[in-house]
């Protein structure tokens, strides 16, 4: 069994924390900045399906909603064949930290196991892009860069 480690990423953005919070919790704000397709997923948990392309997606359990402050996810399926292994992000829970700044939000992302993965320099710079180059935009100016799918 490979050791836990974790990435953390933060950026500051322009807006109150319900804004951001809205941004990473609802399936819409998802669409607006990392996936342009996100789905419910039924079942005795709120579960969201992101999609990466018309058979890649990742499925998030959502664990925890606590707003505006932190959402907690598992990532419970998985198959992405941009990855070294296509599951590989199956069991490892992304946190996100709320914290209000003046005149602002500071966003913090855990991604609890990310670095004992094969993926991990690849989707480390993926977190990175999409939280300073399109949640940021999104939430800011109502404009991100979600992946097109």
């Amino acid at each position: 069994m490979k050791p836990t480690r974790d990435t953390l990423r933060s950026v500051h953005i322009d807006a109150g924390a319900d804004r951001v919070f809205d941004a990473l919790a609802t399936a819409a704000g998802l669409a607006g900045w990392w996936t342009t397709r996100v789905d419910r997923v039924p079942g005795d948990r709120p579960r969201l399906r992101l999609w990466w392309s018309e058979t890649d997606h990742t499925t998030m359990r959502v664990d925890r909603l606590d707003p505006p402050r932190r959402i907690e996810w598992t990532c419970v399926d998985q198959w992405d064949r941009n990855l070294p292994d296509p599951r590989e992000w199956v069991g490892t829970r992304i946190l996100f930290d709320l914290r209000e700044r003046d005149e602002g939000t500071e966003v913090t992302v855990r991604h609890a196991g990310l670095l004992a993965l094969d993926c991990a320099e690849q989707c480390d710079l993926g977190w990175s892009r999409f939280l300073r180059e399109s949640l940021k935009p999104f939430v800011e100016q109502g404009a991100g860069q979600p992946l097109r799918v």
